[in-house]
Formats: C-alpha cells, structure tokens, sequence
C-alpha cells in the first residue's frame, strides 16, 4: 500500500472511531499528524517536480497558513 494510501485509511479510522486505548485528545492528534503528513508529502512530491519548486513552496507558506486557518473555521462552523 502506498504511503498516501496508508495516511488516508488512519485519517478515516481516526474520524470514525475513537481509539479505545487512548484519550480523545491523542485521538485528535494521530488524526491530525496523519492528515499533515499526508499534506506535506503532497507539497514535496510538487515542489521536486516544479521549476523552482523549493523556493515556491516556502513563498507561499505564509499563505498556505491562513488557507487552513479559515478552511478550520469554516468546519467549525458546519459542526455547529
């Protein structure tokens, strides 16, 4: 199994169920790191194919930030 495919199969077990053996906030964290490394494989896997992609990709960090903090409080606002 690819890696990507690993990352997305915990992601889902995370969301779906809780872990019996651990709290929901180490629940929460295996899900999120899951998720981030996936993210970042991502990013990794565009930026060695691009042009200068290395450099691109830490320019529009900053921007990749404020992305995922409204993309975070537009779920929130769907879980309400």
């Amino acid at each position: 199994m690819t890696l990507s495919a690993t990352v997305r199969q915990l992601i889902q077990l995370g969301l779906a169920q809780d872990i019996p053996l651990l709290g929901a906030a180490s629940d929460h964290a295996i899900v999120a790191m899951s998720a981030l490394v996936a993210a970042e494989h991502a990013v990794l896997m565009v930026a060695s194919v691009l042009p200068e992609g290395e450099r691109r990709m830490r320019e529009l960090a900053t921007r990749a930030v404020a992305a995922a903090e409204e993309r975070m409080a537009e779920f929130e606002e769907t879980q309400r």
